[in-house]
């Protein structure tokens, strides 16, 4: 039986079509399943869940996966008068659900859904259109569906539906919280939590978890008043006459909700796939093969538009109007079947292209990338010019620096909420005014248990503070971190608050609510320089197809710079010329088969690398073709170190890794620059 879950509604929600490509591993792709991102969330999940049910001491967890055997036990537990259950299984027609949290008193349920959400206790569910917001409306359609399955499945039982959510405005009074939850793998590969230490309601401490009645929002949700349908209105006409639908379902009088949500189990159950609609949704779909990727794995996305659009596989090879950076006109044009860049005209660019000091604006970007891919150029957009008046403003020596950080759930030391961030790392590089490029320092903090944001903050005080050089950073998330430890000082006992605060001061800008009218700051006279804004504004290769990722920046940068070329594909990156805290020398710049420039962060070594196999635990997550090369890897990382049973091995192995890649982040920094210097030689 295929029954539509909490977790394929949502899917289904998001994409109609996506339920028929998804768990079909061997047959389309799916870059779901390698984002480190996900995988750092749903570790956070699989902890604030075991916590939940920590503070409900006495409840029985059904552990077995299959479906039959959890419907048994879950009847067999409800015959008794009060009972606490997790993992509840409960089934109506083709809809199946398990439950966080269930609570029987009498005839009373209380349906407990556990995320890994921040919240506050006056949390704001809804816009001022009197809708769901968009940040909450699909945790409120999850917390929905289960709970229009519940009732059904148990109508002589009132059911009570509530969201449990990891509370920010609460602070954790006890130390090592997220360490009482380590994540490890079963010996199927699923993750699984193992308590350590005691876990009763005193030894957690205060609570941080906030618990709300959505009774109200889900009624509105399932009669219609609160659900958007993902179905078109030709798809809702045409569910009474689908074939071999349920016959009680047939001349039912449902609710929107109700009819999407059997429209979607229907289809799912039959394995039959929902004809696509297009959309700016298309984008981010995740079944979807790599570019350049061997993989035999089918593409949904392109099955998608060949369904859809009449696409031949020539039309892929054209620019997209869905590449189109930061555009929010795709969906209307999408929708009048105008899907390529080259459909589009100036008329869709409207506004200025320059600003006053000749740099680009947001829609002279768009339009510009529009050109390059029509004309098919090769070479990248350069305004030299506005280089120069950035580059006029720059002090020697120059220091390039990269944070990592992570915002676990549970707070990992006593006094510290929710998500709030934790920098545990950076990168420097600085470059002397004679050329001479050195990877100057590096810091990492991983420890379990230790908090690292003050120690960092004084560490990169003492890289920084040598001279009076410009700092550069790319993108926002420096600035925004320094931001935040900034108020975290401030509401320190720390004996040199203020010195730090001074220094964080002195090199960022206030972020929007980071400051109150009684702790106000200016920009600091050596405010970081963001390159992205030097890329916004002077720099585009039609190679970026619109991302201006630092991972998207640096391939094509090497691809097109031929000092960058000339100088690293020698082995002069951590020689004594160019010296690295983490590298031999080796050469940074390699091609591959045809001719092309690989990223550097493709040439980083798996994390178990060269390890003795008999120091390895079994439990460890890392697999032997694990790499560190992205923001979401490093993170779990962190996380892994933190909260996963690990040898100090092990953990040194992690922490080698770690150090590389942040290492590669500021290099990729130098690079840009170095590239930037010599076109305006």
């Amino acid at each position: 039986m295929r029954y539509l879950t909490k977790s394929r509604f949502t899917l289904g929600l998001e994409c109609p079509t996506k339920l028929f490509y998804t768990r079909k591993d061997e047959e389309y792709a799916d870059r779901k399943g390698d984002d480190d991102f996900l995988r750092a969330l749903a570790d956070g999940g699989h902890q604030v869940g075991a916590l939940a049910q920590a503070y409900h001491p006495g409840g029985i967890r059904i552990e077995t996966l299959g479906h039959e055997e959890a419907l048994r036990q879950t009847d067999e537990l409800l015959q008794r008068k009060n009972v606490i259950i997790f993992e509840a299984a409960f089934r109506y027609k083709n809809l199946f659900v398990r439950t966080d949290v269930l609570i029987k008193q009498g005839n009373q349920l209380k349906l407990i859904e556990v995320k890994a959400k921040s919240c506050r206790p006056d949390e704001n569910f809804f816009t001022q259109g009197g809708m769901l917001t968009s940040e909450w409306k699909k945790y409120m359609y999850d917390v929905a569906f289960q709970d229009y399955v519940v009732r059904k499945a148990k109508p002589h039982l009132v059911v009570q539906p509530l969201l449990m959510c990891a509370d920010k405005s609460k602070t954790a009074t006890v130390d090592g919280l997220n360490r009482r939850f380590q994540i490890n793998r079963d010996a199927s590969g699923r993750s699984q939590i193992t308590t350590t230490g005691p876990i009763d309601l005193a030894a957690l401490g205060a609570r941080i978890l906030h618990q709300f009645d959505v009774a109200d929002i889900v009624t509105g949700i399932q009669n219609g008043a609160l659900f958007d349908s993902p179905l078109s209105e030709n798809q809702i006409a045409s569910f009474p006459n689908l074939p071999g639908l349920d016959p009680t379902l047939r001349n039912a009088a449902l609710s929107p909700f109700e009819t999407t949500v059997f429209f979607l189990a229907h289809h799912y159950e039959r394995d039959v796939k929902i004809p696509p609609v297009l959309g700016t949704v298309c984008k981010a779909c995740e079944f979807q093969t790599e570019p350049d990727d061997p993989t035999t794995l089918k593409s949904g996305f392109r099955e998608c538009w060949r369904e859809a659009a009449g696409f031949t596989e020539p039309d892929f090879d054209q620019p997209l109007i869905l590449d189109i950076w930061a555009w929010r006109g795709r969906t209307k044009k999408i929708e009048a079947g105008r899907y390529f860049q080259r459909d589009l005209t100036a008329a869709d660019f409207p506004k200025e292209h320059t600003e006053a000091n000749g740099g680009l604006t947001a829609q002279g970007r768009q339009w510009l990338q529009r050109e390059m891919s029509v004309q098919g150029e090769t070479q990248p957009y350069l305004n030299r010019d506005v280089l120069r008046q950035y580059f006029a403003d720059w002090r020697y020596p120059l220091h390039f620096i990269d944070f990592e950080t992570s915002m676990a759930a549970l707070p990992y030391h006593v006094g510290r909420r929710p998500y709030e961030q934790i920098a545990y790392q950076f990168s420097h590089h600085r470059v002397a005014e004679d050329g001479t490029i050195r990877h100057q320092g590096q810091w990492l903090l991983a420890e379990p248990g230790v908090f690292p944001n003050f120690e960092f903050v004084r560490a990169l005080r003492n890289e920084l503070d040598q001279d009076q050089g410009t700092i550069f950073r790319y993108a926002a998330h420096e600035n925004t971190v320094l931001n935040q430890i900034r108020k975290q000082l401030l509401a320190s006992a720390e004996p040199d608050r203020q010195a730090l605060v001074e220094f964080i001061e002195s090199i960022t800008h206030p972020t929007k609510g980071s400051a109150k009218e009684t702790d106000e700051f200016t920009a600091g006279p050596r405010d970081m320089v963001d390159l992205r804004e030097v890329v916004l504004k002077a720099y585009y290769h039609p190679a970026m197809k619109g991302s201006n990722s630092i991972k998207a920046v640096l391939p094509a940068i090497l691809n097109s710079s031929g000092y960058l070329k000339a100088k690293y594909t020698q082995p002069v990156y951590g020689s004594p010329a160019c010296p690295s805290l983490n590298f031999k020398p080796f050469a940074v710049v390699q091609l591959d088969a045809q001719g092309r420039v690989r990223s550097p962060y493709l040439q980083l070594l798996p994390v178990l690398d060269g390890m003795d196999q008999n120091l390895v635990r079994s439990e460890l997550f890392y697999g032997e073709d694990e790499v560190i090369k992205e923001g979401g890897a490093a993170a779990v990382a962190y996380g892994r170190i933190q909260f996963t049973a690990m040898t100090e091995a092990e953990r040194e192995q992690v922490r080698q890794s770690l150090l590389k890649y942040c290492e590669i982040d500021t290099l990729a920094m130098v690079f840009l620059w170095e590239s930037f210097c010599a076109e305006l030689i």
